[in-house]
């Protein structure tokens, strides 16, 4: 249940919710039931976090709990961000207007681009860059980043990536490969 705090202007926070007292709360921001916040956080405007989804009835998607959303220290969470359950490491950032569906984790240091969507249980050890959908049960590896593979730039920032991190065996793919995603 949801009820007006005097935290932050517009604030509606839910039972059980446990708040760092340094924590930055923008305005019209929803926390739900059972959210845990640690200090440094900032949860920006018009952030909802701790929702809990809603299903079809004829959606295949299992119905177990999203579990509780746990924000380790120094999280941002975007403007217009809307955060299921799950858990998001130290100093993580979920962009603005991004998307992270119940059980997702995601790791420390670990930087969600705005409007991308995490589906549910997946694993982000990664940049994860603007406008990405990584679907349900994916899991990152730490030494590879995600983008929108429309985008005429991607070999560049493949071949970036690939001097950055020097991974062994990572190739970046051609042009017309990145083109066809």
């Amino acid at each position: 249940m949801l009820r007006a705090s005097d935290l932050a202007p517009g604030l509606a926070l839910g039972t059980n919710v446990k708040l760092a007292d340094d924590v930055v709360i923008g305005a019209n921001v929803v926390i739900h039931d059972g959210v845990e916040v640690h200090q440094g956080c900032s949860i920006r405007d018009g952030a909802v976090i701790g929702k809990m989804p809603v299903l079809a009835p004829t959606s295949s998607v299992p119905r177990t709990p999203p579990g509780q959303l746990f924000l380790a220290k120094q999280v941002t969470i975007g403007t217009g961000a809307i955060v299921f359950g799950g858990r998001i490491g130290r100093g993580a950032i979920v962009g603005d207007q991004a998307h992270l569906r119940e059980r997702a984790v995601v790791g420390e240091a670990t930087v969600v681009g705005r409007g991308s969507a995490i589906g549910r249980d997946a694993v982000v050890g990664v940049r994860i860059q603007t406008n990405v959908w990584m679907t349900s049960y994916s899991v990152t590896e730490t030494t590879s980043s995600w983008a929108p593979a429309s985008s005429r730039r991607m070999t560049t920032q493949w071949q970036e990536a690939a001097r950055c991190f020097e991974a062994p065996g990572f190739v970046a793919p051609a042009a017309s490969a990145a083109a066809s995603f």
